[in-house]
């Protein structure tokens, strides 16, 4: 079985200046908000798996940016009880490219 390598996602707020957020997390001088797992890519979505004890906000008007993959917003977090014998619940985030392109 291939291993999957976590991601770094950085979160933030649609409201924010998108520019200066970019620059920022590109530079390193934001930390990332989470990892995740890549599950899934088709088209313009992607679906992640939250890995590690940070977790996402759940907020409707989120951003993330996945090392690698881009910006995209928020299309529906899933939140699971943990698996048997594991720790912490389970998240599952679906994303879609943002902005969309036209």
């Amino acid at each position: 079985m291939a291993k999957l390598d976590a991601l770094d996602v950085w979160e933030a707020d649609k409201a924010i200046d998108l520019a200066d957020w970019t620059l920022g997390v590109v530079s390193g001088l934001l930390r990332p908000s989470f990892q995740a797992l890549v599950l899934s890519a088709k088209d313009e979505l992607l679906s992640l798996q939250v890995s590690g004890a940070r977790l996402p906000s759940g907020e409707r008007g989120a951003l993330f940016h996945v090392a690698g993959r881009g910006t995209f917003e928020l299309v529906r977090l899933e939140r699971w009880p943990a698996a048997p014998g594991g720790a912490g619940e389970r998240v599952l985030l679906t994303l879609r490219v943002w902005p969309k392109p036209s």
